[in-house]
């Protein structure tokens, strides 16, 4: 009980009759709300239809910068490697908790799009 100067109790629901009700459960570690891999915590997040999307959208991409790097595209090659260190680091920790961390996945998934695209030989060549 927390009780001001008149007496009144301040916290609601201190002894608990009503649940959890007005109280919210805090810890200072993450540990135990994290996911243990990232395609465990998209298939909680999103279900089968988000993790079957999730993952054709990775493979197209990943396969797009494999032939682009195979053409000798050096740049691709290292989006490619950093999409494969993410999803490495990925098995095993749920990567896509932190804002910033999903930003930066996307982001890099989006220009390894964009940069596979770009020279790829069904687009036409740019003119001089």
């Amino acid at each position: 009980q927390l009780a001001e100067a008149r007496g009144e109790n301040l916290v609601r629901n201190g002894d608990f009759s009503r649940g959890g009700d007005h109280w919210l459960f805090k810890t200072d570690t993450s540990r135990p709300w994290e996911i243990g891999s990232l395609w465990f915590a998209m298939l909680f997040e999103l279900g089968w239809v988000g993790l079957l999307a999730f993952n054709l959208l990775v493979g197209f991409v990943a396969a797009q910068l494999i032939r682009a790097a195979l053409r000798g595209e050096r740049l691709a090659a290292v989006v490619l490697a950093s999409l494969v260190g993410f999803l490495g680091v990925g098995l095993n920790k749920g990567l896509l908790d932190a804002p910033r961390l999903t930003s930066l996945f996307f982001f890099l998934v989006l220009y390894g799009a964009l940069l596979a695209g770009r020279n790829s030989p069904a687009s036409p060549e740019p003119a001089h």
